[in-house]
């Protein structure tokens, strides 16, 4: 783990991620109380999160061909820029009747954030070798967890003591801090993608842009490790939309605590994050990505029954924290497993179309969540949401075996 730390354009990428993602963090907890503070609407504060949800569905496959066609390193430097003078915008906001500037800035972006994920998440493979993926990938997840826990504390003091604005300006910093590291990544020449040349009239781009998009979605679609690794994590991400809607009600209705102790909760699972990124790096690879994904759905789901049915806060407090490995070890394993499949002139595309995938099963269990913990109550819901984490990791362990996976045997054994 620490050897790959020590490796130049790993490190450099590494570090970029952790500074803006502290930046990031430390605005996605002001932002929403300082909304709520200004216009004292639950729906004003609602739809900014609804716009946030907006381009992944709508751009994710789409933006994944540009990022196949760009250049990757700089197509990530454009998106933290253009986050940067986004930022800049929240300045202005001083009142209600400005709140149209922050759902232009939510939206734009994560219009942003729909090519620097692709990007980034294909360009690792690039950077490290391929039985250095399933660490390189834990160490991204601790990086984000880290900036999970400092994030938000820096937020709520700088809106505290010096407005939203204060705030604005750390996260622009980190993007272009960010932006500057990735500059300083060297891409090693025999590993960069040479796009083909193409015609330059308008109507031949759209056709070779609409063949392009076709020919990523095909490739998920048929090929099997891709298409089966998308249907089990579609599950487990069902399930764990359900988790994020209804945790704090699940705090407050059934464990019986308050926003301090909601508080703690949250970062107890920063914490379970940080120890799971750890432990995953150290011990990850010597587990195919397969069991990894399986072992860790199931997990998450047996934590979450453990934690309903003693919903007091020392069990919930030692759940939060537990569930980080398992969280993880899904997670990452997930990630390494579309990177090992899907070669690099469609890994733009792969990861385009699962984070527009990944937002779509968000959405449903978003929905389902709203209706069921009304009728079915939080604790029967939550219940349905380790349900379904539970039944995607014994699908994992059914499907992603060699007999239904009909993949190079090779191939197979490097994963």
């Amino acid at each position: 783990m620490i050897a790959l730390l020590r490796q130049r354009n790993y490190a450099l990428l590494w570090s970029s991620q952790l500074i803006s993602q502290i930046g990031t963090w430390a605005l996605f907890a002001a932002l929403p109380f300082f909304v709520f503070q200004i216009t004292g609407s639950v729906l004003a504060t609602g739809i900014m999160f609804i716009v946030e949800v907006i381009p992944p569905l709508v751009l994710g496959s789409v933006a994944g061909v540009f990022v196949d066609r760009w250049d990757r390193r700089w197509t990530m430097i454009g998106a933290n820029i253009a986050q940067a003078l986004l930022l800049l915008l929240l300045i202005a906001v001083q009142s209600a009747e400005q709140m149209w500037i922050v759902y232009v800035v939510a939206f734009l972006g994560s219009v942003a954030n729909q090519f620097f994920g692709p990007a980034n998440n294909a360009l690792l493979p690039q950077l490290v070798s391929e039985e250095d993926l399933v660490t390189a990938n834990s160490l991204d997840a601790l990086g984000e967890n880290i900036a999970r826990i400092l994030g938000p504390a820096v937020g709520g003091v700088l809106l505290a003591s010096l407005g939203l604005g204060a705030v604005a300006l750390i996260d622009v910093g980190s993007y272009l801090i960010g932006a500057a590291l990735i500059y300083l990544i060297q891409v090693p020449v025999s590993e960069q993608t040479v796009p083909a040349e193409r015609e330059r009239s308008i109507k031949t781009e759209l056709v070779s842009f609409w063949q392009d998009w076709i020919a990523g979605l095909r490739l998920v679609l048929q090929n099997r490790p891709l298409s089966f690794a998308f249907l089990t994590a579609g599950i487990a991400l069902i399930g764990d939309s359900i988790l994020g809607v209804l945790l704090v009600v699940f705090a407050q209705d059934a464990v019986k605590v308050g926003a301090q102790e909601f508080g703690w909760i949250l970062t107890a699972r920063g914490i379970g994050g940080v120890l799971g990124g750890l432990i995953v790096a150290r011990v990850g690879p010597k587990f195919k990505p397969k069991n990894l994904m399986a072992y860790g759905m199931v997990g998450v789901g047996a934590v979450l029954f453990l934690m309903l049915w003693f919903p007091i806060l020392p069990v919930v407090l030692v759940a939060a924290v537990a569930v980080g490995l398992p969280a993880m070890a899904w997670m990452i394993a997930g990630q390494t497993w579309l990177q090992t499949y899907s070669t690099d002139q469609y890994r733009g595309r792969v990861f385009g179309a699962f984070g527009t995938y990944a937002a779509l099963m968000g959405l449903l269990g978003m929905g389902f969540a709203t209706l069921a913990g009304e009728s079915l109550g939080v604790l029967s819901s939550l219940t349905i949401s380790a349900v379904l984490f539970i039944c995607a990791g014994l699908l994992a362990f059914f499907i992603l075996q060699d007999r239904f996976l009909n993949v190079d045997p090779k191939k197979e054994e490097a994963a």
